[in-house]
This record gives C-alpha cells, sequence and structure tokens, in this order.
C-alpha cells in the first residue's frame, strides 16, 4: 500500500505542466538563432522557454495551435498608424507631426 502511495504521488507531481503556453507547429523565424523552420515554441514565466520540432502538449497548461502561422521570437512591430487630418497645414492634436513625436518619445 505504502509503495501505491508513493507511486501515485509522485506520478502526479511528474505530471505537471511546466510550460505556461506552447505554441504548437508554427513557421518559427529566429533570426539570432537562424532558424526559419516548422517549430513548437514553449513559454514559462512570460520568457521562451523551450523550442523543438516537437514539444509534448501535455507539459503545458495552455497549448494553441498555430500551424500554417509565422511565429517571430524576438521581433517588435513598431509601425505606428497615425491620423493626418486633413488639408496640407493640419496641425491639430492627431496630425501626422505629433503623433509621430509622440510614438517616437
Amino acid at each position: 500500500m505504502v509503495r501505491l502511495s508513493f507511486f501515485l504521488i509522485t506520478s502526479c507531481c511528474l505530471a505537471q505542466p511546466v510550460h505556461d503556453l506552447l505554441l504548437k507547429g508554427g513557421h518559427l523565424i529566429d533570426a539570432k538563432n537562424g532558424i526559419s523552420a516548422r517549430r513548437d515554441v514553449a513559454i514559462a514565466g512570460g520568457k521562451i522557454a523551450e523550442v523543438a520540432t516537437s514539444i509534448d502538449a501535455s507539459r503545458a497548461r495552455k497549448v494553441v495551435d498555430v500551424s500554417g502561422l509565422y511565429v517571430t521570437t524576438g521581433l517588435i512591430d513598431i509601425h505606428v498608424h497615425v491620423f493626418a487630418g486633413e488639408g496640407s497645414q493640419y496641425t491639430g492634436p492627431s496630425s501626422v507631426f505629433r503623433t509621430t513625436r509622440s510614438a517616437a518619445a
């Protein structure tokens, strides 16, 4: 009975997910490490914890199927949408000149 209890407790602890999120089956583009291929990406504590060709889904609390999508680690989208206003001399609070400076600050 003691062995069975130990086995059940040990199995339960080993089965706990180690990753918060698993992005499964996406096309990873990782310029720093020279990867452009289908990979799984696991996130734990807000950071990339593992990158591999196949990570078991049971190791993550949440799994997202990203098949057919690009996963770009470490890239930041820095483009900005601004309203140019009306007329060539528009300098109101939403003008390109003011919002571009605000976005760059």
